[in-house]
């Protein structure tokens, strides 16, 4: 029975479904019930906010997301979004379970002394594996993965991702250098690109646009995820989401026109990240966290 919490270590009582501290879920997720009570989440602590909505076409919300910030013994602000794969069984479910293992052993290797990008790469292993473990007779659930950490009092950002799901850095007011995207996506799309096959405009009104090449869950094979450090001057804000985001806003600098000021308000850039998603059509689940630097 667990005494403390595996995120924060601040002490737990034996009953309890989540830590009074910092949120994190203590419980596991029974099969089948991990959609429940998420159509729309919010969360707002400070530096770091988010808003995760199941859409206007869903009929369950595949997203998850967890978010940490320094309690008692946890170092380091760290957030992590998650997509389930909608054609894999239990989609919501992965994207919960791998969010919430990322966070919670992304923090722990960090209070154990790891460094950043170690302590990244050992939070979207353990979710993978959290990930795989739900494989059963009916399948094998599957997610995309990205999560972001910082130094308490900032410092450099620490991205870890696999899949299509992004991590962008807008900066603010007076910080130098123009919006950009953090991550490269595992997806056949950027795959044709990057090899000169296709223009961007001819893969992304292509069938397979959205083809993912790399995911988390059991039936992934020997896929590597990908780690990044990267030193960002201020102020500004560093926003993880799934692509029911940026469907719609997928450069940078279209990302940083709708969300000027965002590292001032953290918890309203991200609520107006997704209603901006939503009046856009809304066709996918849409999350949104965004980490203020």
């Amino acid at each position: 029975m667990l005494t403390t919490c595996p995120a924060c270590a601040d002490p737990i009582g034996g009953g309890d479904d989540y830590c009074e501290n910092c949120g994190l879920r203590l419980t596991p997720v029974p099969s089948g019930d991990a959609g429940v009570g998420r159509d729309r989440v919010e969360a707002a602590l400070g530096p770091l906010a988010g808003v995760s909505d199941i859409g206007l076409r869903h009929h369950r919300n595949e997203d998850a997301m967890a978010l940490l910030t320094p309690g008692a013994r946890s170092p380091a602000l760290v957030g992590v979004v998650c997509d389930g794969v909608s054609s894999a069984p239990r989609s919501d479910d992965a994207a919960l379970v791998a969010a919430e293992t990322g966070a919670a052993e992304t923090a722990r290797a960090l209070r154990e002394g790891a460094p950043a990008n170690e302590a990244a790469a050992t939070g979207m292993t353990r979710a993978a594996g959290a990930v795989a473990a739900l494989a059963d007779a009916a399948g094998s659930p599957a997610c995309t993965y990205v999560a972001a950490c910082m130094p308490e009092g900032g410092g450099p950002v620490t991205v870890a991702w696999i899949g299509d799901s992004r991590a962008y850095w807008l900066p603010g007011g007076g910080a130098p250098g123009p919006a950009r995207l953090l991550t490269r996506d595992d997806s056949w799309s950027a795959a044709m690109v990057e090899g000169g096959v296709l223009s961007e405009e001819e893969a992304e009104n292509s069938l397979y646009a959205h083809a993912i090449t790399a995911w988390l869950g059991a039936d992934s094979g020997e896929v590597e995820g990908h780690v990044a450090t990267v030193a960002l001057e201020g102020p500004g804000a560093v926003v993880l989401c799934t692509d029911g985001l940026w469907n719609y806003a997928p450069a940078a600098e279209d990302l940083a026109a709708l969300l000027p000021g965002a590292e001032r308000d953290p918890a309203a850039a991200a609520r107006r990240a997704v209603e901006a998603a939503l009046e856009a059509g809304g066709r996918d689940n849409v999350t949104v966290v965004v980490m203020s630097v």
